[in-house]
């Protein structure tokens, strides 16, 4: 009877946490309650991670679009197996852009991929052999016009991709793109503490 209860209770606590709005990331008391049911044995240390890292990821989001005013950041996690990118941090993009991107296969790599270094099109409007076709045209069709790329490494490895968007031509001075590298290069980290389970949860919902 214990035991079915618990499993009653741990499946209740994870349908809750599935809901949680991440904009109550503010609430510092989140990291202790996720760390309360880690040690009660009510979620695994995978989910633990999860969850500590979504709240974590969305407040660098968040820092980078008060930066960067009128931008939109996402966060895009590249899937080896199917060759395409899954959304993972992209609540400041209108649902219909996110279910456009989310799965989208990657066909031929960014230069931003090739050089492992940061792309930034100021133009989306101008056709450039540095982004994708596919990319181009769903940016534009969202009324995008100037994005910047960052790949987010792990032991040469990529693991995905720090993304700003702009609806309107930005110029970005070097002290900009520098905090965008120093930002994106603290998700990396964070990004990969999580990244097994997130592909497993996108798996498992696909199945």
């Amino acid at each position: 009877m214990y035991s079915l209860q618990a499993y009653s209770l741990k499946k209740n606590v994870e349908r809750i946490l599935s809901s949680l709005n991440v904009k109550l990331q503010n609430d510092k008391d989140l990291s202790n309650v996720f760390l309360d049911l880690y040690n009660k044995g009510l979620i695994s240390q995978s989910e633990y991670l999860f969850y500590q890292t979504k709240f974590a990821v969305h407040h660098t989001t968040s820092s980078i679009e008060k930066v960067f005013l009128g931008g939109h950041c996402g966060i895009y996690v590249f899937d080896e197996v199917e060759q395409c990118v899954w959304n993972v941090f992209t609540n400041s993009m209108s649902n219909e852009f996110n279910v456009w991107i989310n799965g989208l296969t990657v066909e031929e790599n960014p230069v931003c991929l090739i050089n492992n270094q940061y792309l930034f099109v100021q133009d989306i409007f101008l056709d450039t052999p540095d982004l994708p076709k596919k990319y181009r045209e769903i940016l534009l069709k969202f009324g995008y016009r100037s994005l910047l790329i960052h790949p987010l490494m792990h032991n040469n490895q990529v693991q995905g991709y720090s993304v700003l968007f702009f609806k309107e031509l930005r110029i970005l001075t070097d002290k900009e793109l520098s905090y965008f590298i120093t930002q994106s290069n603290f998700l990396v980290e964070k990004l990969y503490s999580y990244r097994s389970h997130h592909m497993n949860v996108i798996r498992n919902d696909e199945t």
